[in-house]
């Protein structure tokens, strides 16, 4: 994708979901910062993707910097003082009542040629300095590669969409501007409150992005289920999403992904009468892993019981899906005699789920694994 040419005016107008909002407002939450906005520009002319935090309550409006000023946002930066910064020296941002004092910006790099004049940053401002020994800039660098992710995803939709017989010439910010779908003067919005915001991000990242397809996966002798698959372009970034979703599960999300095991369970094997869930043993989150808290779901869904036959493994280090390799043997402490429906989150090479399902199966009749995300 790098170097691709990347219609701005599509990519503005498909910008404007529930994913993008909820991943700016949770930057904001983050940071602890007053106000936030995701802008692009092309040459000269800046355009805002999202507004967050600008309230009308506030007294105040957003008032932007210098065109000049704004192409410094292509590098990442924090301010703690913007007031003591040169740079700001003249600016109406820093010195209108009440004023923004602390920036910390982050470049959102989505495939644009090295030499383009096109680029789009995510910015997040205060009317109080921050104290430098609290850096927020590595948690808004953190955000901004989920949002480059999403337009690298949707710039390729674009150019794919754009293959028609009669192609139509590229538009440009002003066109955007002025054709009466998008006014230089945004109103201003209400942020997300803090607690509403709060793990949604993640959620609709993983959800937006993770790639549907139900497929019959095998390692060995075992066969599992396997309802999504990782986005290679952007896997990384959604290991890490899944990173922070395993250490404060979303509940909603936890009941849509049983409720997609469900369906596929039933379709599969047919109605469950008798079977008993059971999840893979938990490691690095503790006995409330998201394995354990998706098999309570799957099992409240399907009416059947949810037995924890495993003993929990804790563990420190990494929980990434290829180096946690390091993992003592699972032990049982309940035998199952039932079919058992055998729930883990992500299987990566398969090995944690017949490892599981071969224990299970010396005293079950059947064992069904199904997983959240296959490799």
């Amino acid at each position: 994708m790098a170097g691709t040419p990347i219609n701005l005016a599509f990519l503005a107008k498909s910008m404007n979901t529930e994913s993008v909002n909820r991943i700016v407002a949770e930057a904001l939450r983050q940071t602890g910062c007053r106000s936030a906005f995701l802008f692009a520009m092309e040459g000269t002319s800046p355009l805002l993707l999202h507004v967050a935090g600008f309230s009308t309550l506030d007294g105040y409006g957003l008032e932007l910097p210098s065109a000049a000023l704004m192409r410094l946002s292509v590098n990442a930066f924090e301010f703690a003082d913007m007031a003591k910064m040169k740079e700001f020296a003249k600016e109406p941002l820093v010195h209108l009542n009440p004023g923004w004092r602390y920036a910390v910006n982050a470049p959102v790099s989505f495939g644009q040629a090295a030499n383009s004049d096109a680029f789009a940053a995510l910015i997040c401002l205060d009317i109080i300095p921050h104290p430098d020994q609290h850096p927020r800039l590595p948690t808004l660098l953190r955000f901004a590669q989920i949002l480059s992710d999403m337009m690298i995803l949707l710039s390729e939709k674009q150019i794919k969409a754009s293959k028609v017989p009669h192609p139509q010439p590229p538009f440009l910010l002003r066109d955007v501007a002025n054709d009466g779908k998008w006014q230089p003067t945004l109103p201003l919005i209400d942020p997300v409150p803090p607690a509403e915001a709060s793990g949604n991000a993640v959620s609709h990242f993983l959800k937006d992005t993770l790639i549907k397809r139900k497929r019959l996966l095998s390692r060995k002798s075992i066969h599992y289920i396997a309802m999504r698959s990782w986005a290679k372009p952007i896997k990384q970034y959604q290991i890490n999403a899944l990173r922070s979703l395993k250490a404060s599960p979303s509940l909603s999300l936890i009941e849509e992904i049983a409720s997609e095991m469900a369906t596929a369970i039933t379709a599969v094997h047919g109605t469950p009468v008798g079977a008993s869930v059971v999840p893979v043993p938990c490691g690095h989150s503790g006995e409330h892993c998201m394995s354990a808290l998706l098999a309570k779901a799957l099992a409240r869904q399907l009416d059947i019981d949810c037995v924890e036959a495993f003993q929990c493994q804790p563990q420190s280090g990494s929980s990434h899906p290829k180096t946690n390799v390091r993992r003592p043997r699972m032990k049982l402490r309940k035998v199952v005699n039932s079919t058992v429906i055998l729930v883990d989150d992500v299987a990566t090479s398969g090995a944690h789920l017949e490892e599981a399902a071969r224990l299970l199966a010396a005293t079950a009749p059947s064992v069904w694994p199904i997983v959240w995300i296959g490799d």
